[in-house]
């Protein structure tokens, strides 16, 4: 049995943008993407990257149904539970892992778009 997961449809990295304290040099981002796939799809023992201590991020959120704002963690907000679960294929997770990979290239290029002490270049194949 899978357990439920939530999904932004947010992504993460950009929503982080928006918190008080964050920075590129507390973000604990790397632009290297050689290694494996991170390890928060497979059961068992959480990967090292996720037992690692990481700074928190809050947003404000206005809630427009209450006419309320409130300070909430980016991991809670702009998602919904098993969004991209498809239970017509044998790994149900199979979509979400693939996002995920596209989601750290393209935060990887954001990134160096934000980056003022680094030049980038763009080339057309």
């Amino acid at each position: 049995m899978v357990q439920t997961q939530f999904h932004h449809y947010i992504p993460r990295f950009i929503l982080k943008t928006f918190a008080d304290n964050f920075s590129l040099s507390n973000s604990g981002f790397t632009l290297d993407t050689t290694g494996p796939y991170p390890s928060s799809f497979k059961e068992g023992k959480p990967s090292k990257l996720r037992r690692k201590e990481r700074p928190r991020y809050a947003i404000n959120v206005y809630r427009v149904k209450d006419l309320t704002s409130s300070l909430v963690d980016v991991s809670k907000v702009y998602g919904v539970d098993d969004m991209y679960r498809d239970v017509n294929e044998a790994d149900c997770m199979k979509f979400e892992k693939l996002l995920g990979r596209h989601e750290c290239a393209s935060a990887a290029f954001i990134r160096q778009m934000w980056d003022k002490d680094q030049d980038l270049s763009l080339t057309r194949a």
